[in-house]
């Protein structure tokens, strides 16, 4: 491993929306859940989480983040016996709902959302729900075709308390984990960053070199290396922070170089008309390098500041 972290900075990891939000203070037997002491947003936040590291939610969104979300908070998809089924969630922080929120609901996202989605709806909220509520929505559905799921508080809540690293993120508690989890959270974060880059540059000096006879092969190797990571940074980076920007950024970095080689190994064999664009894609290749590894040095700084604050 290239980059090393000093043994000091080992506890001095800190939850970068602590710094700005007060979480509401539990002991660690208090039930239910203050869950109406969080904003939407926060809530949102919390859903994502769980979603991702107790259902094993992949390619996550936060939808909702971004203003109007089309009846959908969250989305992304879960592997089930070698099928992918696209995942869409809303979130409700209420205190009461009822078969009526329900429907409504999903008659929002099927609008907006219907015919071409082929997943599950999921509702995730903080109250409780009534058998008749619940038969109420999966009646709806049912006529809508549509897959469904519902978790309610005291599911969320369990999902919750079984996740210990969870539970600080949001809550304060009065014998909360210490902060190593956190810690260890960035570092193996920083881990994937490095490995990644390093993979990618790797197998991107390597795949397009004598190797043009390969070139659709070589592609879909460099593209798995660069969804597999950012995935992975998505997940881990869950307990760290809501904003995933830089690694959209870092993403669409990677796959702009992994074009500009193919094309201009596409040029090289003789393959397109207009050879000056292969010939300007392999002049770019430093700058694009450089534009990539830009991006990669801006999340580790961000990752890093974790450390040492």
């Amino acid at each position: 491993m290239a980059y090393l972290l000093d043994k000091e900075l080992k506890m001095k990891i800190i939850d970068k929306v602590d710094n700005k939000i007060i979480k509401p203070s539990i002991v660690s037997t208090q039930l239910p859940l203050p869950f109406n002491q969080l904003d939407f947003r926060r809530f949102e936040y919390l859903v994502l989480a769980v979603a991702v590291q107790k259902y094993g939610l992949q390619d996550p969104e936060h939808i909702g983040c971004g203003g109007s979300d089309g009846g959908v908070d969250i989305q992304g998809f879960i592997k089930r016996e070698e099928k992918t089924f696209p995942i869409a969630i809303q979130a409700k922080n209420y205190q009461k709902i009822t078969g009526k929120t329900l429907i409504d609901a999903l008659e929002k996202f099927y609008k907006k959302n219907f015919p071409k989605f082929k997943g599950e709806f999921w509702i995730v909220t903080s109250a409780g729900i009534s058998d008749k509520a619940r038969e109420q929505f999966a009646k709806e559905a049912n006529k809508k075709k549509i897959g469904r799921k519902v978790i309610d508080g005291s599911t969320l809540e369990a999902d919750l308390r079984s996740i210990p690293n969870l539970l600080e993120v949001f809550f304060s508690t009065s014998n909360s984990p210490k902060k190593e989890s956190l810690y260890r959270t960035a570092m193996e974060s920083l881990e994937i960053l490095q490995l990644f880059k390093d993979e990618f540059l790797d197998e991107l000096d390597t795949s397009f070199s004598g190797n043009d006879e390969l070139i659709t092969e070589r592609e879909q190797v460099l593209y798995s290396i660069v969804t597999k990571a950012i995935r992975k940074l998505k997940a881990k980076m869950i307990f760290l922070s809501d904003d995933f920007d830089i690694l959209d950024s870092i993403q669409k970095s990677a796959k702009i170089l992994i074009s500009n080689y193919n094309l201009r190994s596409l040029t090289a064999q003789g393959k397109l008309f207009w050879e000056e664009i292969g010939k300007e894609a392999l002049s770019r290749k430093e700058e694009q390098i450089e534009n990539f590894i830009s991006k990669y040095e801006v999340l580790r700084e961000g990752l890093k500041k974790y450390l040492d604050s």
